[in-house]
Parts: structure tokens; sequence; C-alpha cells
């Protein structure tokens, strides 16, 4: 009960769902009951769908979420991107949205020291909403003392630890990173440390090997 993991390969979103009754709307590995238990939250206005409309907001990805109820058992979720938006169904909004939804939807069904393991959480999201969920998953670390597993691919992700680090809004030894890579027929784990101004420490050549690699060609391309 005090552990859950979402994978990296979420149900894409439909335009209407059947409400069924479960005697368990566990999120599953693939996403599985996040919408019913969106509607079962807003239907008995638990504290859960407020929580989740505010970090939706704050992530910058939605204003407004709710569901509309249609004949025969169906409901579709309505959502609003912004403010001075016009509403819209799950499925023509961006991708990500219908991504990020399961894990915010699994993570508020956990209870406080609880852990919660995900792959890659960024799929499909824009940067600016990558390096957010850094954010994110700091404040619930601070606010419910949760812990989190995380699989990514994300610089901006890694790089919004870093800051925090830096700002002092986190401790170097408050986050573990383990760089994993492909040595032969064996993987290889390499432990990644930040400094107190956010640098980054004892990591192999490999690591932010393309990007550090491309802004050098474009500095240098750029001077000629």
């Amino acid at each position: 009960k005090r552990f859950n993991y979402v994978g990296a390969f979420r149900h894409e979103p439909h335009r209407t769902y059947l409400q069924v009754s479960k005697s368990s709307l566990r999120v599953n590995r693939g996403g599985e009951n996040y919408i019913n238990q969106i509607a079962d939250w807003e239907q008995h206005g638990a504290p859960e769908f407020k929580k989740l409309k505010t970090s939706m907001r704050k992530l910058k990805l939605l204003d407004e979420i709710k569901t509309s109820r249609l004949t025969g058992g169906r409901f579709e979720i309505k959502v609003r991107a912004g403010e001075n938006c016009v509403q819209a169904g799950l499925a023509d909004v961006g991708f990500g949205v219908s991504q990020l939804l399961p894990i915010l939807v699994a993570d508020l069904q956990l209870p406080e020291k609880s852990t919660l393991a995900v792959s890659q959480p960024e799929i499909h999201l824009h940067p600016s909403a990558q390096a957010d969920l850094a954010d994110y998953f700091v404040e619930r670390t601070k606010k419910d003392k949760k812990r989190y597993i995380i699989e990514t691919h994300s610089e901006y992700l890694l790089n919004r630890l870093r800051l925090l680090i830096a700002q002092g809004k986190l401790l170097p030894t408050d986050v573990s990173v383990l760089y994993l890579r492909s040595v032969g027929p064996e993987t290889a784990s390499s432990k990644i440390n930040f400094s107190k101004d956010g640098r980054i420490e004892g990591a192999p050549k490999e690591f932010f090997h393309t990007y550090l690699h491309d802004v050098l060609d474009l500095a240098m391309t750029a001077s000629k």
C-alpha cells in the first residue's frame, strides 16, 4: 500500500469512458484506472481532486479538469489548457497531459512516507514542464515525506534538480543519481554526485556528452 510503479507506456486517452464500479481504482503499470479515479474523486468531492488540479496548474499544463456526464453510463473528461482557452476533450490537447495524469493520480493515491517508481515521466512534455516536474517531486518529498524512483532521459529534469541544490532548496544528499550505460554485454553503473553549487561530480565522460559536444560545436561555429 506504500509503493506503486507506473511504466513508460501509458494508455492513450479516449473520447468517452464507461464508468465502472471497482473495489480498487489503484493505478496500474500502464496507467489503468486513473480516469475512473478522477471521476470518483470529483463525484465525492475528495481533496485529492483539488490537489490534482492544483498540481496541473503549477505545472502549467491545465487550468481546469472535470467530467461531463453522457447517456448510457458514459462520461468524458473535459479540460481547459489556459484561463482564456476553450474546453476540450482530453484526447484533443497535448498528448503529454494524458501521459502525466496517471502519474499524478498514482502519487495522490499513495499515503505519506510512501514510494512511487516512474519510468520516463517526461514523455511528450515540453522542456519547461519537464523541468517543473523536478519542482513537483521535491515539493512532495518535503510535504509528504515521499520518495521517488525515477528512470529518465530528461536533461531538463536533472538540471532543475541541480538548480534547486544550488539555490539551497535541496541538499546534494537528498538526491541519488545512477547513470547506466552498456559496456559490451554488460551494464555499467556510475554514481553521479552533486556539489553544493549544483556542479556534477564523478560523472563518466559519456554523461551529458551529446549536450556538451553540441554546445561547444555551436560556439565554435558561431565564432567563425
